[in-house]
């Protein structure tokens, strides 16, 4: 294994649901992804931070899929030049869906993320673990039409057609939210208000049932803030892509105060941990599921000293 510092900058702690997913999942990957990478796009950067750098940015097919899919929604509901007819904008999600992916496609063969590492690299491609061809690609556009069939055929999207341009609420991606002095992080897809209401769309990344309310409860908290209206006074939706099912949450005080107090207290076992870290191969690895899907194979392959 590559000889790497343990020195951890806490100067901006921030929480989000993938910190929280890596934390829990491998503390290896956790620091190669939150803190050893940090500096790798600096053209003085050494060799071991470079390649940290670059696997951090890799992708998984799905994960890549999901978010072209996710961007074009985002695009398509909130772009200036939006059509107003349902079919119309239908077709406006599939052209800025399948533009953005054959953009992709051309980036991945070009394999453009050796110049930039945030540019498209996947996982599947730079671990060779399954050989890429034509087909492969027609295959992975067939994937993302069926998400978008899926979405279609969805009667919220009848619904978010129809509406009027002046009900979408404006927000960076990510965005952030406070929670008293601590600042979260989310990825929703749209966000608007209606008959008194606030309504937000979020990804559903298949996380456990308490990542999910805690994902809950940090859309609630941007809703409240970005709208001033109490959780009973919102609506929160959960997008699947695989089968186009949008799950309606009703935000519950009880369990958001949970929740709340629930990211507080994770919070604080992440920021202990930093204080606390030991050096990187002296932590144990991750489990025998999660280490042959890490991006950080490459670099991380002995066992505990």
């Amino acid at each position: 294994m590559l000889e790497l510092t343990d020195k951890i900058d806490l100067a901006n702690f921030s929480w989000s649901l993938l910190r929280e997913h890596y934390f829990h999942s491998c503390r290896r990957a956790y620091i190669f992804y939150y803190h050893l990478a940090r500096g790798g796009n600096n053209a003085y950067a050494s060799t071991a931070t470079c390649l940290i750098y670059r696997l951090k940015y890799l992708c998984r097919v799905e994960r890549w899929l999901q978010r072209l899919f996710f961007q074009a929604i985002r695009q398509t509901f909130t772009s200036a030049s939006t059509p107003t007819i349902h079919s119309d904008l239908a077709d406006f999600l599939i052209h800025n869906c399948l533009k953005n992916f054959h953009r992709d496609c051309q980036m991945l063969k070009a394999k453009c993320w050796r110049n930039d590492p945030k540019l498209p690299n996947l996982t599947e491609i730079y671990y060779r673990e399954q050989i890429i061809s034509h087909q492969t690609f027609l295959d992975w556009q067939q994937i993302l039409q069926h998400y978008l069939e899926q979405f279609i055929a969805n009667p919220l999207f009848s619904e978010l057609s129809a509406m009027n341009s002046l009900c979408w609420r404006h927000f960076d991606t990510p965005t952030a939210v406070s929670l008293g002095e601590l600042k979260l992080w989310l990825n929703p897809l749209l966000i608007w208000r209606k008959h008194d209401y606030a309504h937000i769309l979020l990804p559903d990344n298949r996380y456990s049932a308490e990542n999910t309310l805690l994902k809950i409860a940090a859309a609630s908290l941007k809703l409240s803030q970005m709208s001033g209206l109490p959780p009973e006074q919102q609506q929160i939706y959960l997008l699947f892509p695989e089968n186009g099912d949008i799950v309606l949450q009703r935000p519950n005080l009880h369990q958001l105060t949970k929740s709340w107090s629930k990211i507080i207290q994770n919070s604080a076992e992440m920021r202990n941990f930093e204080y606390n870290t030991a050096k990187i191969n002296q932590l144990p690895p991750g489990t025998e599921t999660y280490c042959p899907q890490c991006n950080f194979r490459e670099i991380c392959q002995s066992p505990p000293d």
